[in-house]
């Protein structure tokens, strides 16, 4: 069904509408229609300047390939020649197209963890830094992800560092001797791969975002889609590909990453009426809203944020059953269970849509496995698949490929300790390492339960196979129904 703009609420009207000259920030909570007000923008943007004789060129980058094939549908019930010239790809897809125009080199074996090096570099510099708590194995982790963060803020000498907000790094604490210590790792590292003629995609982008874009490379009008989990290069190459003015849309409370930026870093002046914050959700019930909200409170994350890049959730007035949380005595009764669920949601409601979320692709080859035996269709949401997302039907995708899509039913098998969160709690982990891990969790789960436009359903297993998760605990238990 093509959504018209008599569809969309008056706050989506009024973002659809602003100046098209104008830059806009989009903020909401998750199925408040962030996603539609970017495409519907778009489409509008299309429609009035061809109404004048001239052709825009638009390009609306996602964050996922997932999401890419979404908004190609909605764009193709928009209009087969909008959806043909409206460019929609991931910006790192662009972001490597245009280094190869730009700068000139293939981008083949430009790849993100050199976990060697940086062990290499940290044998390096210990005996000079000794006793230092980043050195530990636990910590490479996060010293890798530090690193990468730094570079992608494209800092330059240790002033930048040292005098720098550590926005969307989670709680681990650094002072300023930690600082020191960091900013050596990371200039050691990286000269690293210089050295070795080794590229990272944040080193990519860098280099792509100290260069002038040249005007044929531009877009009259660009918009970004779950802007929250992209880093600061990457955005302000987004800035710096739109020739008029970029539309981005965002929801921190869904930041499975820890990446950090602000507007301003990335070049985007907000002032006024040029911010926007949709209120409430289209896509959920109202008790599956109120189950992903009591996760969201336990969040201390999401607490580090200015009230300007949060939303407060607004109850949505739709009326549901409340989400399911199912305890299972082992993985083979939780397969036998979902595979029962399922063929009643094709047999009752053979036109809905029914996604099932696994952590990582080794749960999503057991939930494959699962249908397979059973003998239930299903697509698998993954790049270089073939799949419609809208289409009726049994869908199989990540957490993280999830994100800005929805459906009638959502099943969330493995909400298992281990798995959230991913890994259990180390030994030698410290209480900030633990607050991190729990806090990506909880964004990760919050995602997949906002997914649900009817019902949601939630499988843990309690025997010999596992344990649950101890995310059950954040959930407000008098808002599901425990079985």
């Amino acid at each position: 069904m093509k959504v018209t703009k008599d569809m969309l609420t008056e706050k989506q009207k009024e973002c659809v509408d602003f100046a098209s000259h104008r830059d806009l920030i989009v903020q909401g909570v998750a199925g408040s229609g962030k996603s539609l007000v970017i495409i519907n923008r778009a489409l509008q943007i299309y429609e009035k300047t061809k109404a004048k004789g001239k052709r825009a060129k638009i390009a609306v980058f996602t964050f996922a390939n997932s999401l890419v094939e979404y908004t190609h549908e909605v764009l193709e019930k928009g209009g087969a020649e909008a959806a043909h010239d409206i460019k929609v790809s991931t910006l790192d897809s662009e972001i490597l197209a245009l280094y190869k125009k730009i700068i000139g080199h293939s981008t083949y074996g430009v790849y993100n963890n050199y976990t060697r090096e940086l062990n290499d570099v940290v044998s390096e510099l210990e005996k000079q830094y000794s006793g230092s708590r980043f050195f530990k194995k636990e910590k490479r982790e996060f010293l890798m992800d530090e690193i990468k963060w730094m570079k992608q803020h494209l800092m330059k000498n240790f002033s930048d560092y040292e005098s720098c907000v550590r926005k969307g790094r989670g709680a681990t604490r650094v002072t300023k001797d930690d600082r020191r210590i960091i900013y050596d790792v990371y200039e050691n590292f990286y000269e690293k791969l210089r050295l070795k003629n080794a590229r990272t995609f944040d080193v990519v982008a860098e280099e792509l975002a100290k260069k002038v874009i040249p005007e044929y490379c531009q877009y009259d009008f660009v918009l970004v889609d779950e802007a929250q989990d992209l880093t600061l290069s990457k955005m302000i190459i987004a800035k710096s590909l739109a020739r008029v003015s970029i539309t981005v849309s965002a929801d921190f409370a869904q930041k499975i990453y820890k990446t950090g930026f602000t507007w301003k870093e990335a070049g985007i002046e907000i002032r006024g009426q040029a911010s926007k914050k949709l209120q409430g959700t289209h896509r959920n019930t109202r008790q599956i809203a109120a189950l992903a909200n009591s996760l969201t409170e336990a969040n201390t994350e999401i607490k580090r944020y200015d009230a300007d890049d949060f939303t407060i959730p607004e109850l949505p007035k739709r009326e549901g059953p409340l989400p399911q949380l199912i305890y299972e005595s082992s993985h083979r009764q939780e397969q036998e269970d979902i595979i029962t669920l399922i063929r009643e949601i094709r047999s009752n409601k053979p036109e809905s849509t029914i996604a099932l979320l696994g952590r990582d692709k080794t749960y999503i080859s057991k939930i494959q496995a699962w249908l397979n035996t059973a003998s239930i269709p299903y697509q698998l949401i993954e790049k270089n698949n073939e799949y419609k997302v809208l289409e009726p039907g049994v869908k199989v995708v990540k957490y993280h490929s999830s994100k800005g899509l929805e459906f009638n039913y959502v099943i969330m098998p493995f909400v298992d300790d281990g798995i959230f969160p991913y890994t259990k709690y180390a030994a030698g982990d410290d209480d900030d390492s633990i607050e991190d891990l729990m806090n990506e969790a909880r964004s990760l789960m919050y995602v997949g339960m906002t997914r649900a436009r009817d019902m949601l359903y939630m499988f843990t297993v309690d025997g010999v196979d596992g344990e649950p998760s101890p995310l059950i605990e954040d959930l407000d238990e008098t808002l599901m129904e425990v079985k």
